[in-house]
């Protein structure tokens, strides 16, 4: 995960500042929570590093990369910023697999991504005991609890995007 540089970054609505000139600088291969109280900006952070939210002023920077300056006019589109927003209440089919819905994300991508051994995955399944299906192939129902493949997402996501930002009470 590259370095992720916020250098003044303000979002606001008409005279309502979510974020009003915030500095955060994020190591490489670090993991940060960002923790506050309910409307303190947490959310609107993650959302303008991820591209979602555009901020009203300030630079972002992702590696190497600037994906967003308000002096310079700069404001790459999410889908160029290789960032895995995984959200609260994230979006799947339920007449799908997990590897299914993960697949699905994985297909719409435009543009190189890393090779992937699909028969690992055939031979994966032939490790599993006889009466148990590997996770993967059973349907978001048959998860313990409500469906929470979170983890296979994740692992989805480390394949092509450089930073995985999750919005949850608790991941």
């Amino acid at each position: 995960m590259p370095k992720i540089e916020l250098k003044n970054v303000t979002k606001r609505w008409g005279g309502f500042y979510a974020v009003e000139n915030l500095n955060l600088s994020i190591d490489d291969a670090s993991f940060v929570t960002l923790l506050g109280p309910s409307g303190c900006g947490k959310t609107t952070t993650l959302r303008m590093i991820a591209g979602l939210e555009t901020p009203t002023s300030g630079r972002i920077e992702i590696g190497d990369t600037v994906v967003f300056d308000s002096d310079l006019g700069i404001n790459i589109p999410p889908n160029k910023r290789k960032v895995g927003f995984l959200f609260q209440n994230y979006a799947l089919w339920p007449n799908m697999t997990v590897y299914d819905n993960i697949a699905f994300g994985l297909s719409n991508i435009k543009g190189e991504m890393a090779k992937v051994d699909f028969e690992a995955r055939k031979a994966h399944r032939y490790t599993q005991e006889p009466c148990r299906r590997s996770k993967a192939d059973r349907g978001l129902p048959q998860q313990e609890g409500r469906p929470r493949p979170k983890k296979g997402l994740h692992k989805a996501h480390r394949c092509v995007h450089h930073l995985h930002v999750y919005r949850q009470g608790a991941v």
